[in-house]
């Protein structure tokens, strides 16, 4: 007779219960979901701070830096991420040569 497989021991239950751990301690902290996506002024706020503290060479700090002081110039800052798309970022507009535009969009 075959013997029946030891599914406590397979890959999916092992998924399964850290997941299911993992959203636990989540909901214990509140929802998980944010009540609005954010909008790009908000994420700004981390991403610099992440920049702040990124291993990074100076220069690209400065060049993310620049990028994102030619964002917040334009309406998109007040946009929610998930609205953002290629064609909104090709509709903005810089200042100054085509570097600058390119600064902005890889900011």
């Amino acid at each position: 007779m075959k013997a029946l497989p030891n599914w406590s021991n397979s890959k999916a239950v092992k998924a399964t219960r850290v997941a299911s751990m993992k959203l636990a301690k989540a909901l214990e902290g509140g929802n998980p979901l944010p009540s609005e996506p954010t909008v790009l002024a908000e994420f700004s706020r981390r991403f610099l701070s992440w920049l702040d503290n990124a291993r990074l060479e100076a220069k690209t700090k400065t060049y993310y830096r620049d990028g994102w002081r030619l964002l917040k110039a334009t309406a998109i800052v007040g946009m929610r991420l998930d609205q953002i798309t290629n064609e909104s970022a090709e509709r903005l507009e810089f200042s100054g040569s085509p570097s600058n535009a390119n600064c902005a969009l890889k900011a």
